[in-house]
């Protein structure tokens, strides 16, 4: 018997009655036979996306069709699902486009040498020193600051442990996560590349790139038994694979923060290094993306149990109230909503959102009726991509200014943290599973850079400023502030005057007190 989310049961049970049939007519099948052998095996429905299901694509799993015409049925587009604007409703353009959603692995990083090899260590069946002292800096530290809403941080500091405390692949991830907040407190996602090589003292940066050799194994591991747990997914294990999701995608976040650790980087005839005198670590090298498609897999992973989950203790993590379009009510009436007493960027952001969505549109359209490509050809497909990415970046900012405007007709809600939690309301985080695979994959193009991928990077660096924004919260804020840096410069050195205008205003914004 295939198993149905509880949210599609729901839209099902919505759509308008069936007609009647004719008499002496054979009733069609409702099941499509045009699945993959995998899911098929396993009992388990398929979305029929080739030349990769979702469901193979989130496990690693080998996915092969059967061939065409050796069924009756046709591939059915899969069925989507409104959930109010957030990640799992709002996912079908990008997934529907390209199936072929890489399997969850690990994040890489260019660590370099270590002059002390570290112990390898085994799979631990208890605790450590170590990892107590992991553990307890997660719960005094870490998750509280994984949310600006009270609620949300609640799940993050009580239910994750409890649950965590029973199943070891997520103690990893916990582990992991709260070693990587540990390494970027100490600096080392800070520390110049120019100063780590010369450092006097390089047992010290052997230590710490020992660290965090440990928290790439725990991210390593947490990653391998959520991947085997996804096997055997159903209702009793959703809040298991709900909270190895979260702490995934709070990992792969904060990793921009430590990003290329290797002192001596190679450098592309394309693409502009940073200098090691005026830049840090994480404005060196390229723009890191290899994390937008570890968020993408685990967040698809609540869909099937989305109800579920919406009613049990991570509850709060999926509410969002003012992830919404109540802002198309009043489009005209956004423009430069700044709140008394919002001094930080939040202000600046504001002050130019409209005017910064218009210009990527002009840029666009005038890039698009000058070029003039084939319907069928690749460069026409990413443009199309780069359209909706366009759609998503507006929708984002008006959410931003919408929740602004609600706060303003509020006096006593006037900070900057109150600002940050009204826009963390807007779900604008969940851009990554909005944009598809097209649009992403069209940011993995190093070795010819063009305008047109230059275009997809600046459209990158306006997306990144709904989460520079957030500076209480320390996986977001200057993380991308950083990340900006370096689209910038990649952009200038494609020396194009119109994109370096386009990044001129989300530099400012960046640079805001």
């Amino acid at each position: 018997m295939q198993r149905h989310s509880s949210y599609e049961s729901t839209d099902l049970a919505t759509s308008s009655s069936p007609k009647p049939l004719r008499p002496h007519h054979r009733i069609s099948h409702t099941k499509s036979r045009n699945g993959c052998y995998t899911c098929k095996g396993r009992r388990v429905k398929c979305d029929e996306q080739r030349p990769i299901c979702g469901a193979c694509s989130v496990r690693g799993s080998q996915c092969t069709f059967p061939s065409p015409g050796s069924t009756r049925n046709k591939p059915r587009r899969p069925v989507s699902h409104n959930t109010n604007g957030l990640v799992p409703g709002k996912c079908d353009h990008a997934a529907g486009r390209n199936g072929n959603e890489q399997a969850i692995s690990p994040l890489s990083f260019n660590m370099g040498p270590v002059g002390t090899p570290t112990q390898q260590t085994e799979t631990p069946s208890h605790l450590n020193m170590n990892d107590l002292n992991l553990l307890q800096h997660y719960i005094m530290h870490t998750s509280k600051k994984m949310s600006i809403d009270r609620a949300k941080s609640l799940v993050w500091e009580r239910v994750f442990p409890d649950i965590a405390s029973t199943n070891e692949f997520l103690m990893h991830l916990l582990l992991a996560l709260a070693g990587l907040d540990i390494l970027t407190r100490d600096s080392l996602g800070c520390q110049t590349q120019h100063d780590a090589t010369r450092s006097s003292d390089l047992s010290t940066r052997n230590l710490k790139l020992a660290k965090l050799k440990v928290v790439i194994e725990h991210h390593q591991l947490g990653l391998k038994g959520l991947q085997e747990e996804l096997w055997n997914t159903s209702e009793s294990n959703a809040e298991l694979l709900m909270t190895g999701s979260m702490l995934i995608v709070g990992f792969a976040f904060a990793s921009l923060r430590v990003g290329n650790l290797n002192p001596e980087p190679q450098p592309s005839p394309t693409i502009p290094y940073s200098s090691p005198e005026n830049a840090d670590n994480n404005n060196a090298g390229k723009p890191h993306t290899h994390w937008l498609r570890l968020v993408r897999g685990v967040s698809s992973i609540t869909q099937q149990h989305w109800m579920t989950l919406k009613r049990g203790r991570c509850r709060a993590l999926l509410q969002f109230r003012n992830s919404h379009e109540d802002w198309k009510l009043c489009r005209s009436q956004l423009d430069g909503i700044v709140p008394d007493g919002i001094r930080s960027k939040i202000s600046k952001f504001a002050s130019g959102a409209s005017q910064a969505v218009s210009n990527l549109q002009t840029f666009l359209d005038a890039f698009k009726s000058t070029e003039q490509f084939p319907t069928d050809s690749e460069e026409s497909s990413i443009l199309q991509e780069q359209h909706h990415a366009l759609t998503v970046i507006e929708d984002m900012y008006m959410r931003v200014l919408y929740a602004l405007q609600l706060q303003k007709v509020e006096p006593q809600s006037s900070s900057d943290l109150d600002a940050q939690a009204e826009i963390e309301a807007a779900a604008v985080t969940s851009w990554p599973m909005l944009v598809s695979q097209g649009f992403i994959s069209s940011l993995e193009s190093y070795e010819h850079i063009r305008v047109m991928e230059g275009l997809s990077f600046t459209i990158l660096a306006h997306l990144y400023l709904t989460l520079s924004i957030l500076e209480n919260t320390w996986y977001l804020g200057a993380t991308f502030d950083n990340e900006i840096v370096k689209i910038n410069k990649l952009v200038a050195g494609l020396n194009d005057g119109q994109l370096k205008k386009l990044m001129e205003w989300p530099m400012e914004v960046i640079r805001s007190p």
